[in-house]
């Protein structure tokens, strides 16, 4: 059997406390880096690869590396996954990105999916798209939510899609 020097088995644990402190030091330096700094009016939710968590609120939802380079989402609640799908592409290439929650209630409404009939008062800015990819017109009375509404527009080939009344950002 092999026996170590006592000066090394007297060193080590001293040497494992140095170790986990350096790990816990990256690991909290990782963590923020996903953090990031949040736009303006934005709190951080989730780092990227994570389920956010709302609740029952509206609220508008970034996804970036703070506020240089993100993508928005309007007027989610409940849960969502914070990755790349959320806003339909990626805003920041080969960097930790997370998820930030507007800290106001969302100033887009909901008005109609794809398809049905959307209703405003007056005249009103609407948007229409999914996932970060939206057009916005001036709308008044009813009209088909879909890309006839917004000149022959189709910001998301493929997806469902929907309005939502309130300016973009």
């Amino acid at each position: 059997m092999t026996s170590f020097p006592t000066s090394l088995v007297s060193r080590l644990p001293r040497f494992l406390a140095l170790a986990s402190l350096a790990l816990a030091s990256l690991w909290a330096a990782t963590a923020a880096q996903a953090q990031g700094t949040p736009p303006p009016g934005y709190t951080y939710a989730c780092a990227e690869g994570q389920r956010c968590v709302i609740g029952p609120y509206s609220r508008d939802v970034a996804y970036g590396v703070g506020p240089g380079s993100v993508a928005k989402r309007f007027a989610m609640t409940g849960t969502f996954d914070c990755n790349n799908d959320l806003v339909g592409g990626d805003p920041a290439k080969r960097q930790k990105k997370a998820c930030y929650v507007s800290t106001q209630d969302s100033r887009r409404v909901g008005c109609a999916v794809q398809d049905a009939t959307c209703t405003v008062s007056g005249t009103q800015t609407v948007m229409y798209g999914v996932d970060g990819s939206y057009v916005s017109a001036q709308k008044s009375g009813s009209f088909t939510c879909n890309g006839n509404a917004f000149g022959g527009a189709d910001p998301a080939k493929g997806r469902q899609k929907a309005c939502f009344i309130g300016a973009p950002y």
